[in-house]
């Protein structure tokens, strides 16, 4: 009898794969395997009910199930499974889901509920994936994660062809490869050429910086970056705008057009162009740098400037100008010190204010807090003050030191050897006698960036000349340098 039963079972399956092939292959789902058949029917709809180790063929792929339903009219079909159901392809691809639903005159197949796409590397998880067999493309919404060997990717809305190996992530988008995290609401990835698409504003960030920028890309296999419009970089030491930047792989930095660096929050460097490699930083393009402070501004212009990062000391050739409300000044080169903000003018350096004209050979310039806090010149200190008639009162000595409050000179003070050439004036402001004064030491008070008075400290000595014995050697102290036509404001 057990004989006979087990005989007529095999017989019943042959014959439902008989009546499968037959009734479904016009409508490209094939029955190629199910344990059982039964008639099932829900909201007045009748169905074809296969279970139990389902495997069907459907145009390219095998489907495997526990049980699909197909309406009568083979319109609709829909598979299921305890654990999950699965389709692959004939190229290795796998998409597996707790429910598999498609319609007979629709190109795409819905997966439904812990879904999970395979190829190779590649995986996509998500809880709503659609599917078009044809095209090979898949879309899901409402949340998905893909995941290769170098990346993984998290998205709102994601589109992903599978052949081509190219995916588009729309809001929220996160990407993390082995060296950066990238957030934005609008990414394309092209796995085949390694590159990554920025569509919209995105950030990216290292153990080291972090990038934004409104569009570029991003070459994996080079780990290099290049965006455009409103670009932004940040490093412990520094933040950096600009209207593009790139970072190749060697790690190299180029940022252009309209580039502006915060090294500290009131003292920023503006340029065209910068460039930084292996320890060196280099400004190009009218760089100059404002230092900020409730009382006035700074300003330090030059030719070029570069900085090499161990020492934090910023290197301007090719003619430095300096500028603030109380003070100009110009020199062939200078240094300026990032840490001590200390201004180093070299070659030919001099400093005007209202009136007066400041040289020596070597001018350093002490800033606290961005404000112009003290000077000092250590050799040939030399001091003038231009009168009526092209007489210029004058001041010598070897070192200078002086004192700014408020970013306003206050105080000089020379040192060893001092000398001073003063001019006396009459009511109608003709010159009436030449006053010579040799001491050791000389103060000079300001008053609104003029000389207010001077004092002579230790032995002065001096000589008064009538305008009738002027002689014009007498008339110069040695060392005299007229550089008040060089001022460039």
């Amino acid at each position: 009898m057990k004989l006979y039963t087990d005989e007529m079972y095999f017989k019943l399956k042959i014959l439902i794969f008989l009546l499968s092939v037959y009734s479904f292959s016009q409508d490209k789902v094939i029955i190629k395997q199910s344990d059982f058949l039964q008639n099932y029917s829900k909201n007045n709809i009748n169905f074809d009910m296969f279970c139990g180790n389902v495997i069907a063929q459907y145009k390219n792929h095998k489907l495997y199930c526990d049980t699909i339903f197909i309406s009568k009219d083979g319109k609709y079909i829909r598979a299921g499974s305890k654990k999950h159901s699965t389709i692959r392809d004939n190229d290795g691809a796998k998409i597996q889901s707790k429910k598999i639903e498609f319609f007979k005159n629709d190109s795409i197949v819905n997966f439904i509920d812990q879904v999970l796409f395979k190829k190779k590397e590649n995986k996509i998880k998500t809880n709503f994936l659609i599917y078009n067999p044809e095209k090979k493309i898949l879309y899901y919404k409402n949340g998905g994660e893909i995941l290769d060997k170098d990346n993984t990717i998290t998205s709102l809305n994601g589109i992903y062809h599978i052949n081509d190996e190219f995916g588009q992530f729309s809001e929220n988008v996160i990407i993390k490869t082995n060296n950066y995290k990238i957030k934005s609401n609008n990414i394309d990835l092209d796995n085949k050429n390694d590159i990554i698409f920025l569509n919209s504003r995105s950030t990216i960030k290292s153990d080291s910086l972090t990038i934004e920028g409104d569009q570029g890309f991003i070459n994996k296999s080079k780990e290099s970056i290049d965006l455009w419009d409103n670009t932004y970089i940040k490093s412990k030491e520094r933040e950096v705008f600009s209207d593009s930047l790139s970072i190749n792989e060697e790690k190299e930095i180029q940022l252009s057009g309209n580039t502006e660096i915060h090294q500290k929050e009131n003292l920023k460097i503006y340029c065209q162009n910068y460039f930084e490699k292996k320890g060196l930083s280099k400004f190009i393009g009218k760089p100059f740098i404002i230092l900020s402070s409730e009382t006035s501004d700074l300003k330090i212009e030059g030719g070029d400037m570069k900085m090499f990062h161990n020492d934090s000391i910023l290197h301007i050739t090719n003619n430095t100008y300096i500028l603030s409300d109380s003070i100009q000044g110009k020199c062939n080169n200078s240094t300026f010190d990032f840490k001590s903000e200390l201004v180093t003018m070299l070659n030919e350096p001099v400093l005007w204010t209202k009136k007066d004209q400041i040289i020596g050979d070597t001018i350093y310039i002490f800033t606290k807090n961005e404000t112009l806090d003290s000077i000092y010149i250590p050799t040939n200190s030399f001091i003038i003050s231009k009168e009526n008639n092209d007489l210029f009162n004058q001041i010598k000595g070897n070192k200078l030191e002086g004192k700014f409050i408020k970013g306003n000179l206050h105080k000089l003070k020379l040192f060893g050897n001092t000398e001073l050439k003063y001019f006396e004036f009459e009511e109608n402001n003709e010159s009436s006698g030449l006053n010579d004064i040799i001491c050791n030491n000389i103060i000079i008070n300001f008053k609104e960036n003029e000389i207010n008075n001077i004092s002579f400290i230790d032995n002065p000595q001096a000589t008064y000349t009538p305008k009738k014995l002027f002689k014009k050697k007498s008339m110069l102290l040695e060392g005299f340098i007229n550089r008040f036509n060089e001022k460039k404001y």
